[in-house]
């Protein structure tokens, strides 16, 4: 008979909102979004300014009513002020919505040991092997291991379990059995 390996890391994370929102934090801290996050805001301003502009002018001129041009400008960047102001609470939801049916609002137990790791709900299990993972991730509330473009594994620092290491053990032994670079965000 042969002997079955304890894990040389186990993890329970809870995949709630609270999840989803450290992800959503951690996604939005990559490279590249903030200067996306600037432009957003500047063409936000632009439309307001260049509406509000129109609209004291068409008003100057003809105070019955405003210019189409004044109208769509002003609309447009209403809509983008409140996406600026909603878009982490949006994009939160939708990440909770886009956890695979099985993992919602579930523990999700990983088992990490030499040549893979193992995530068990009650209704499903996966293994994945380290050399499938692309990119890991992490922040002060989490690691992702990314194994996708879109698609990660999501840890709970504060979930992992006293028989099986620390977060700061694990980032050695990732980096060790991945070969890939950890990626620090603050989130």
């Amino acid at each position: 008979m042969e002997k079955v390996s304890e894990p040389e890391f186990s993890v329970i994370c809870r995949m709630d909102k609270t999840v989803a929102r450290q992800f959503v934090k951690l996604v939005f801290a990559k490279p590249g979004r903030k200067a996306w996050n600037i432009i957003l805001c500047v063409i936000t301003a632009a439309l307001l300014l260049v509406g509000t502009v129109a609209a004291v002018v068409s008003a100057r001129y003809d105070a019955s009513d405003l210019s189409p041009y004044a109208m769509l400008c002003l609309f447009l960047g209403v809509v983008y002020a409140v996406l600026i102001v909603f878009r982490q609470r949006i994009t939160t939801k939708a990440t909770y919505r886009g956890f695979p049916q099985g993992y919602r609002d579930q523990d999700v137990r990983y088992d990490f040991d030499d040549a893979s790791f193992a995530s068990r709900t009650p209704v499903s299990e996966e293994t994945v092997r380290y050399h499938a993972i692309c990119e890991v991730v992490e922040s002060d509330d989490l690691y992702a291991l990314f194994v996708g473009k879109r698609q990660a594994h999501l840890l709970s620092k504060a979930g992992f379990l006293t028989t099986g290491g620390s977060p700061e053990a694990f980032r050695a032994f990732i980096v060790e059995k991945t070969g890939k670079k950890i990626r620090r965000v603050r989130a």
